[in-house]
């Protein structure tokens, strides 16, 4: 039980951390006034006119994100194995690849996207 509130508090830390740093990227990089977050063209278009500073913040809120998964594992967890993270990290990627997929970026952020996960939940479990 003690493991599935540890993948449960990791998955969610890592969440509310993905969401600081991607609400700082619209802040800093707003979206234009009347913006339509239901239209996925338009949703498209912005996210292929983003600098790459608003691409950067919101890859160093998976980053730091996974690794906090992977440290609140570790706390939580009564789990010296590595499945835990590698099963968080796995699920943090899948998401990821459903966001890449789900709204079209650039070839270079979708594949750190697919590859930055699992290692930095890893290393905020060791």
């Amino acid at each position: 039980m003690r493991n599935i509130l540890a993948a449960f508090g990791g998955l969610a830390s890592a969440i509310l951390i993905f969401m600081l740093f991607e609400f700082t990227s619209s802040a800093v990089y707003p979206t234009p006034p009347g913006f339509d977050y239901n239209d996925p063209e338009a949703m498209q278009k912005y996210v292929e006119a983003l600098p790459i500073g608003a691409l950067m913040l919101v890859l160093a809120g998976y980053i730091t994100g996974s690794f906090v998964c992977g440290f609140v594992l570790a706390k939580i967890a009564r789990n010296e194995k590595k499945i835990l993270p590698l099963i968080a990290g796995t699920i943090l990627t899948l998401a990821g690849f459903a966001n890449v997929m789900n709204i079209k970026h650039s070839l270079w952020f979708s594949v750190l996207v697919l590859v930055v996960f699992i290692p930095f939940v890893l290393l905020g479990y060791k």
